[in-house]
């Protein structure tokens, strides 16, 4: 994943060691970043992250409310 979506990160899975991050989060980085609208940011990660085949390593993709992101000011 490499630092892109560190502070969308949420955990890891114990029995996996997979990382586990919040969607939410990754397409708000994405907004802001690139200066993407939502609709933008959504399709690129779903079609280039989540559509990627990460193998063993695959992350956890928590899907969790888009709603009042602390990661927007």
């Amino acid at each position: 994943m490499g630092n892109k979506f560190n502070a969308a990160r949420l955990g890891v899975d114990y029995e996996t060691g997979r990382a586990a991050y919040s969607i939410s989060k990754c397409i708000t980085i994405i907004m802001i970043e690139e200066d993407w609208t939502e609709l933008e940011a959504v399709e690129w990660f779903y079609y280039s992250i989540v559509g990627d085949n990460f193998g063993a390593t695959e992350p956890i993709w928590i899907d969790d409310v888009y709603e009042n992101n602390d990661l927007i000011s």
